[in-house]
């Protein structure tokens, strides 16, 4: 059983109204309220998937400031701290050494970057965002971009940016 209240089964009418006020097209779906009937969230499902102990709760989505993190590295393993790019338009690449579309879609990519360095110089930066399965496919495929990226090893940061940016699928920049 469930511990919390519900709705009655007969009560359709109230949850159509409701299914449509919060735009459910799934289920099943947790959507999350302050006590002002505010939505907090409307992956509370995700929420829960990810933090069952409750340590976060009442899982309020992350802010691109509070996730973006202090340093991102090259591909040569040099750092750059954050406060470099302060004054630059960043693009976040969401991609995959895995995923075929982004395999055709991260040449083409590079070349644009590096046309844009060519005309608007050191004004805008990149930065990957790897859902790479291992480091070792990380490096193999991070190789080939000139731009920045997340660590690795920072898996929280990139999966935070890709609910701040609703990551759907890949590639996305």
């Amino acid at each position: 059983e469930m511990p919390w209240l519900s709705l009655p089964f007969s009560d359709q009418e109230r949850k159509e109204k409701l299914s449509k006020k919060f735009k459910i097209q799934g289920l099943p779906t947790l959507v999350i309220l302050d006590t002002d009937g505010k939505v907090i969230t409307d992956d509370g499902r995700s929420a829960i998937s990810e933090d069952p102990s409750g340590q976060e709760f009442p899982w309020v989505p992350p802010k691109l400031a509070d996730v973006f993190g202090d340093t991102f590295v090259r591909n040569d393993g040099t750092t750059v701290s954050a406060a470099d790019l302060e004054s630059k338009t960043i693009a976040i690449y969401f991609s995959a050494h895995w995923c075929p579309p982004c395999r055709g879609f991260t040449p083409k990519l590079v070349e644009t970057y590096n046309a844009l360095k060519k005309t608007h110089g050191d004004n805008f930066e990149f930065i990957f965002a790897s859902s790479d399965k291992s480091e070792e496919e990380f490096k193999e495929y991070f190789a080939e971009m000139p731009w920045l990226a997340i660590p690795f090893a920072d898996k929280k940061r990139k999966s935070q940016l890709s609910k701040v940016f609703n990551v759907e699928g890949l590639p996305t920049l």
